[in-house]
């Protein structure tokens, strides 16, 4: 596997699916023009250029280790963004145009720097303005969220926050100096694809595209580069990762609604444990792609490990709201708490190779004791109200979601061919099981 080529044919296809996306808000902002204030409808464009231009700059980043390559893009995205939240927190036009000129001279100072200083005074000028600018934006876009609190800025902030982490692989060691950042590189474009796609639009679809463009954009990028090098056991691999993901995300949708609808903490639960493990699945296949059978990629086991935390951390979370309704605020608190001392431990940076995930994974199996017994007692409880299918499609479609993220635990432990079962496994029981199945032929139900 090439990762060089795998990153350029990810960013190439996350720019197709963001314009694809940006499209779709485009045309739906214009049907509202005439309905909202031209500062928000100036507000929205801003948003929208902002988040295209995220794809550009990985395209970028993709294709050349040249920082001085980025300054147009990534100014564009920084005035952009902070036009969009200045339109968000205020009305006064003296503050627009103010902002316009501030935008006009950066955007001239990212044209013309490099043609009158030295290359290195260009990229330091550049890395210093570009951490203030970031700074700025991140500080605006909280206020705004603090001000006014909503899930246009929330994904505002959200945004900003995982360009940072992106911009700072790229001006360190660029996209293509270290397979290991892979898991992080396109989440930015998948938060901006399913923000822009989903405006107008119940924002509970948001976590669902989400986890859908970022599965598509690494797996498939993935499975088109193993095809390109022969390696068709990888492919075949990715493609049963691929069905187990997709098997996961179509419940998503479902378990929003019922949480935004009914405020109910368990299909809040359910969603979080879904999201979690159809993108462990995904990072799991990166993982084995680049690392099977010798290579240990520290960051992706640490990925993995924080994943399978949070699905298996909602999963009991969701087994034990069932009956605990009063006192699972206390509870939730405490296994926070466990999970995040459980992460930290499983990081480079704590452990400094004194021990390893596997000595932590009695805790977690500890937790999972828990949560099988909480589910051992809600469908003991359904029975008795004559609701037997019910509990047995209840317990059978957490039990699937749980098991897989227990089976890339252990993956690395068992044959591959018998992880790829396992992973069609799981995705036909949680098909089988879901409250929401699609049908070959007809509506989904």
């Amino acid at each position: 596997m090439d990762f060089v080529t795998v990153v350029q044919i990810g960013a190439t296809l996350s720019l197709a699916v963001l314009a694809v996306s940006l499209t779709v808000f485009l045309r739906r902002v214009a049907t509202v023009r005439g309905k909202v204030t031209s500062t928000t409808f100036r507000a929205l464009v801003f948003f929208g250029m902002s988040s295209f231009m995220i794809g550009v700059i990985v395209v970028v980043a993709a294709f050349t280790n040249d920082l001085t390559a980025q300054r147009v893009p990534i100014t564009i995205f920084v005035v952009t963004a902070m036009a969009s939240i200045v339109h968000i927190a205020t009305d006064d036009r003296r503050v627009h145009h103010a902002t316009y000129v501030t935008a006009m001279v950066l955007l001239l100072a990212a044209v013309t720097a490099p043609l009158y200083l030295p290359p290195h005074t260009t990229q330091q000028l550049m890395l210093f303005s570009l951490f203030v600018s970031f700074i700025m934006v991140m500080i605006l876009s909280v206020w705004v969220f603090w001000s006014s609190p909503s899930p246009f800025t929330g994904s505002l902030v959200a945004l900003g926050s995982s360009f940072i982490v992106v911009w700072g692989v790229i001006a360190t060691v660029g996209i293509a100096g270290n397979m290991e950042l892979m898991p992080v590189i396109f989440i930015p474009i998948a938060i901006a694809s399913a923000v822009l796609a989903s405006i107008l639009r119940p924002w509970r679809m948001i976590p669902t595209l989400f986890t859908a463009v970022y599965a598509v954009v690494n797996l498939v990028s993935l499975g088109v580069n193993a095809l390109m090098s022969s390696e068709f056991f990888t492919f075949g691999f990715v493609a049963a990762a691929a069905i187990a993901a997709l098997a996961t995300i179509v419940s998503i949708d479902f378990f929003v609604e019922q949480a935004t609808s009914t405020q109910a903490v368990v299909p809040t639960y359910i969603a979080v444990s879904l999201i979690a493990v159809s993108m462990l699945f995904v990072v799991h296949s990166m993982e084995w792609a680049f690392a099977y059978p010798s290579l240990i990629l520290r960051t992706f086991v640490w990925a993995e490990w924080i994943l399978a935390n949070v699905t298996i951390a909602s999963f009991m979370l969701a087994g034990l709201a069932t009956f605990m309704t009063k006192s699972i605020r206390h509870v939730r608190r405490i296994v926070l708490a466990i999970t995040t001392t459980l992460i930290v431990l499983g990081s480079d940076f704590a452990s400094a190779g004194r021990w390893t995930v596997e000595a932590l994974v009695p805790f977690v199996l500890a937790e999972l004791a828990i949560g099988v017994y909480a589910y051992v007692r809600t469908a003991r409880r359904l029975r008795k109200l004559g609701a037997k299918r019910a509990a047995s499609h209840f317990v059978a479609f957490m039990s699937s979601i749980v098991l897989g993220a227990l089976v890339v635990l252990v993956s690395f432990e068992i044959p591959p061919v018998l992880t790829m079962v396992l992973f069609v496994m799981i995705a036909l029981a949680l098909t089988r099981s879901s409250p929401r199945r699609p049908k070959l032929l007809g509506r989904t139900h």
